[in-house]
């Protein structure tokens, strides 16, 4: 996704593909947000990501008395999930596709909590290096084109519980 720190290195399409949700996610036995996750804004609730990823960024807007446990940038998903599974860490923020991937392939480990409100849209554009120029604009004008025959602006809106439905149909 685009940030300001990465657009010093890449150029992105000016409109993005999709959006995605972030959620948040918990052991599969704990039910302390599942009505209310606001309760996840406390000092004793802690919150593991990656160092400057979306979880801490999600972490210090919404919820800024949860305890931050922080991984470094070399750290995977996976690593992530271990420290929810093992107790380390109460909750994290994860995209809705990296979520459903680990849920499928360890079931009844971890769970989404209130899966039809994402905590953040974060839009998924193309990226580029600097100097493609060329491309960039090529690619612009046939997102735009493409979205004035879809329809596409028109279209943005939830369509049931799965988060990836914000596309761009291409």
């Amino acid at each position: 996704w685009p940030t300001p720190v990465r657009a010093k290195l890449l150029a992105y399409t000016q409109h993005p593909l999709f959006y995605i949700g972030y959620i948040p996610v918990v052991r599969a036995d704990d039910t302390r947000f599942d009505k209310d996750i606001s309760k996840i804004n406390d000092p004793a609730i802690k919150v593991v990501g990656i160092d400057g990823e979306q979880v801490q960024i999600i972490r210090r807007h919404r919820f800024p008395n949860a305890h931050e446990v922080s991984l470094p940038q070399t750290a995977s998903k996976a690593e992530i999930m271990l420290n929810i599974i093992g107790h380390k860490a109460d909750v994290t923020f994860l995209d809705v596709i990296s979520a459903g991937e680990f849920i499928a392939q360890n079931p009844g480990k971890v769970k989404i909590v209130a899966p039809d409100k994402p905590l953040k849209l974060i839009p998924q554009a193309l990226s580029m290096g600097l100097d493609e120029i060329k491309l960039q604009n090529m690619l612009n004008v046939a997102l735009e084109e493409t979205a004035r025959w879809i329809g596409f602006w028109t279209n943005m809106i939830p369509r049931g519980r799965n988060f990836i439905a914000w596309h761009h149909p291409l």
